[in-house]
């Protein structure tokens, strides 16, 4: 079963301020984006899944650090490391899911004859 879902965190809010842990056990300095039926393979939808994490990280760090100027160095940087973070889950997703459907493949062709 392949995680449905990424998760847009902000790791160095420790050093800002203690996470704490939202009633689910996410940390309040994260939130999940829903991946089910993103296609990571298509060009149009990464981009569109790109945005949102923008859109996320902006809103996670603008609360984190107070600020929601552009030009503010800790809401940049936060905002830097959380897109990092979420754009390696997004291409170890498609890694998964491209090595299942390989998997699923390969084990249709050497099914025996009956």
């Amino acid at each position: 079963m392949f995680r449905s879902s990424l998760f847009v965190a902000v790791l160095a809010a420790a050093s800002i301020a203690t996470p704490a842990l939202a009633q689910d056990g996410v940390d309040a300095n994260s939130k999940a984006i829903d991946i089910t039926n993103v296609d990571l393979s298509d060009h149009a939808s990464w981009k569109q899944l790109d945005r949102e994490v923008d859109r996320t990280a902006h809103q996670i760090c603008a609360r984190i650090t107070g600020s929601s100027s552009l030009f503010d160095p800790a809401l940049e940087e936060c905002e830097k490391e959380a897109r990092q973070n979420a754009r390696q889950q997004m291409y170890a997703a498609r890694a998964r899911r491209q090595a299942s459907a390989d998997t699923q493949v390969a084990t249709v062709l050497t099914l025996p004859r009956g």
